[in-house]
């Protein structure tokens, strides 16, 4: 009895997901391009997950605040991760803008959808200070 539930519940949920495909169509989630988030970052926000899955489950003061702590620990840490690798590929832009081929690697970064807007804005200043040093 259970085996056949199970198989008319397969055949609805098949027939559900085959109208949804028909009628919306099917998109694929991008997956973002994120060099600098690691391992480390990754055990982070997994331990962060966790408590707040523990958190919801059974709401305590001391619950709340081990999730709030673990994810303040994480936003920074992770923050921390993006501001070094952006230091990085900065020192990288300005060796290349020795090289009169900072614009070119900018260019190339931005068009490759590695960078956010924040990133890119940051980048900018950045570069314009460079440009602006380089040609006085």
């Amino acid at each position: 009895m259970h085996q056949v539930g199970y198989l008319v519940w397969n055949d609805v949920k098949e027939t559900i997901i085959a109208a949804g495909e028909e009628v919306m169509g099917t998109t694929t989630i991008q997956k973002r391009n994120v060099e600098w988030f690691d391992e480390e970052c990754r055990e982070k926000t997994a331990k962060k997950n966790e408590a707040r899955r523990r958190m919801l489950q059974k709401e305590t003061r001391g619950s709340c605040e081990k999730y709030k702590e673990l994810q303040k620990e994480a936003k920074k840490f992770c923050e921390k991760k993006k501001k070094e690798h952006l230091q990085k590929q900065l020192e990288e832009i300005e060796q290349l803008n020795r090289e009169d081929e900072g614009e070119n690697f900018i260019k190339q970064w931005t068009i490759s959808g590695k960078a956010t807007i924040q990133d890119k804005k940051y980048v900018e200043i950045k570069m314009e200070r460079c440009f602006s040093i380089k040609k006085k």
